[in-house]
């Protein structure tokens, strides 16, 4: 019982947690969720629309950079390309490894919530990285 109160306590300050360092986009869909039966398949989606934003986000950056690496020369570029593929494989790996090890609030709201995190990060990482 004790550890089942502690896995639901962590879980909800992990929601915290994320709610406080997401997007406003992603805050305000996660002060209109419903804290009722359906709060975690609802949150779940607010991750999902705000892994939908941080993709295209992504994607825009990533392109940005190639073009630019492309001027470098195409060792350049390609080794932006090969990078670019091993961070997808990691990040889809550790999102599957939280998704498997996920507590309350529940471990499909855990792996929306860790790619959305994760795919942020990369797209912060390939805009500061550009020239």
């Amino acid at each position: 019982m004790r550890t089942r109160f502690m896995l639901l306590t962590a879980g909800l300050v992990l929601v915290a947690a994320r709610a406080l360092a997401g997007t406003p986009e992603l805050q305000a869909c996660l002060d209109h969720v419903d804290s009722g039966a359906f709060g975690t398949s609802q949150r779940t989606g607010c991750e999902n629309q705000e892994l939908a934003r941080q993709d295209h986000r992504l994607n825009a950056e990533y392109k940005k950079l190639l073009q630019q690496t492309r001027s470098a020369g195409s060792e350049v570029s390609q080794a932006l390309v090969a990078a670019q593929r091993q961070w997808l494989a990691f990040r889809d790996a550790w999102c599957t490894y939280e998704f498997k090890t996920g507590a309350a609030p529940g471990p499909e709201f855990d792996k929306a919530a860790c790619l959305a995190e994760q795919t942020e990060k990369q797209a912060d990482l390939l805009k500061e990285s550009q020239y």
